[in-house]
């Protein structure tokens, strides 16, 4: 006896509990060289749904997130999940070319909160692991790994400030950041600071920043602070 059929003699006994849906999550759909893994995963969804379907005929049945979506329309069942489509992002850079583009919605800033003008060989933030190599100036955002933001990212990658990429300097703090705006024109205590998305001519996008912290993107977009106050255009 399969365990399908187990859970259908054990659901026959507690009439109680009404079976409104089935679905599955597959394991490998983003990768375009094992296609046959997801497929044969759709199949034995396929086997499963058909036995509960003699009990339970009105079952709604989905299987497929961002990439099953995209790349397998057999697996579209009665609804689809999408997560991280909805960002406007793929879900793996390594997927084949889709016939149509995915634009990116959300937009990671922050505001200039301090700038300050300081000397060559001055060292910053904790365990002084950032020297400056000349005399610099500097801005303090006031965001860090509390809000989401990789502490990986200490001594690398950038923010963009008046369209320019302002690189860390130092430790990512819980709730701070200090990047230097030497070359970034005149900044002042309000300006905006953009983590991910554009400014101007130049872009950061969640997979660029996730890859210099080296974790997902799914990871880095999924854990942004709840508490970040978010603006819906």
């Amino acid at each position: 006896m399969s365990d399908v059929d187990r859970l259908i003699l054990r659901l026959r006994d507690l009439p109680q509990i009404e079976v409104q849906g089935v679905y599955t999550h597959f394991a490998a759909a983003t990768d375009n060289r094992n296609r046959s893994y997801t497929e044969k995963q759709v199949d034995r969804f396929n086997i499963v749904c058909d036995r509960l379907l003699a009990d339970y005929p009105q079952l709604t049945k989905h299987a497929a997130a961002t990439a099953g979506t995209l790349y397998y329309p057999k697996a579209y069942f009665d609804m689809v999940r999408i997560g991280i489509g909805l960002f406007g992002v793929k879900p793996s850079p390594d997927l084949q070319p889709l016939a149509f583009n995915l634009w990116p919605i959300l937009s990671w800033r922050t505001i200039v909160s301090e700038v300050k003008n300081l000397s060559k060989g001055v060292k910053i933030g904790y365990d002084l692991t950032a020297e400056l190599k000349r005399d610099s100036t500097i801005a303090v955002l006031p965001i860090g790994y509390w809000h989401g933001l990789p502490r990986a990212l200490s001594n690398k990658g950038a923010v963009l400030i008046n369209g320019r990429q302002c690189p860390v300097l130092g430790r990512v703090c819980m709730n701070m950041v200090t990047v230097d705006v030497t070359d970034a024109g005149d900044i002042k205590v309000g300006d905006v600071a953009t983590l991910i998305g554009k400014d101007e001519n130049n872009t950061v996008t969640a997979p660029e920043l996730s890859g210099l912290a080296g974790v997902s993107h799914y990871e880095l977009l999924t854990r942004l602070n709840p508490l970040i106050q978010r603006y819906y255009i």
